[in-house]
């Protein structure tokens, strides 16, 4: 088994735009398999995923996760333990949120095509837009495609990564994705421990593709308190302690000033407190991490240096 594909989905949800960007993938050069990974799915999912293999004409295997309901990156971290403990001979996964439409035929091929040529230093490939880095590795000379450059993206919509990165991650014990981070930034927290492990993220604007999301101008509150806690958490337990302090203090301030603006002061409030509460937690976690990162340095070569 040379890729999975997995489908992020969760509640009740429309997979119509999932079995077009499926049938997108084409004719491989690898095999290809699909877990459709699905958080609190409604009671009729299994007929949903029946119906899914038919419009695909069973041209792919299909397995169904189905997952109580759970924080994003509790269900990320599940789903990727899954399919690397079912699919031991994985060498890619796809990850795709079951909003995102991709519109170029053959994109999977061309992906691989170009993971294959880049060092294993590259961990991800993401489609989503990344801030531009000037680090000390240059993509470009390796393959040549304007498209194509190191980026610090989170990879929310739909991305490719290295399956034995994430068996190292799992070997040390510091996981893939952080269970606790519910949602907002976990995609990101994410990507901070893969440079911290001296990985790269690669973002590609060469394929054509529409990650929807969520087009409602006033966001729920949970999703509201988790832009709060989210970038907090993240800083809290990775970030290098030269940079913490500084850091945290802007974040306040920039919080702060949001949560006058919006009337979420009461969010603001609970955000922080929740961090106060689980601080011997939040601190165990850091230690571990400290422990095992192998460069913490290039958080301040990204923000001091090398954004473009």
């Amino acid at each position: 088994m040379d890729v999975v594909v997995i489908i992020n989905a969760f509640n009740n949800v429309d997979l119509s735009h999932v079995v077009e960007s499926l049938r997108n993938i084409g004719i491989t050069h690898e095999s290809v398999r699909i877990v459709l990974s699905w958080s609190n799915p409604p009671p009729n999912a299994p007929s949903i995923v029946n119906s899914l293999k038919e419009a695909l004409g069973n041209a792919f295997d299909i397995t169904y996760l189905p997952l109580p309901k759970m924080g994003s990156g509790k269900q990320r971290d599940l789903t990727l333990r899954f399919v690397l403990a079912s699919f031991p001979n994985t060498r890619y996964i796809v990850y795709m949120e079951d909003d995102v439409v991709i519109n170029d035929r053959g994109w999977l091929n061309r992906l691989i095509e170009i993971f294959d040529k880049l060092p294993s230093r590259v961990a991800v490939i993401s489609l989503e837009p990344g801030s531009r880095l000037c680090v000390d590795f240059v993509v470009t000379n390796i393959v040549t495609d304007r498209g194509l450059y190191v980026g610090l993206s989170g990879g929310s919509g739909v991305y490719i990564i290295r399956a034995d990165v994430l068996r190292e991650l799992l070997s040390l014990g510091i996981g893939t994705y952080s269970p606790f981070m519910y949602f907002h930034w976990e995609d990101m927290e994410f990507v901070l421990k893969l440079w911290f492990m001296g990985y790269v993220t690669v973002s590609y604007r060469g394929i054509n593709y529409i990650h929807l999301g969520n087009t409602s101008r006033r966001k729920p509150l949970h999703r509201r308190y988790t832009e709060y806690l989210g970038p907090l958490m993240a800083m809290l337990i990775n970030a290098p302690t030269s940079f913490l302090v500084m850091g945290f203090l802007v974040r306040i301030f920039r919080d702060v000033v949001k949560a006058i603006v919006n009337n979420d002061l009461l969010l603001l409030f609970r955000a922080y407190y929740f961090l106060v509460k689980n601080l011997k937690y939040i601190m165990a976690h850091r230690a571990l991490r400290a422990r095992i990162y192998k460069d913490q340095s290039i958080l301040r070569k990204i923000l001091i240096n090398c954004i473009k």
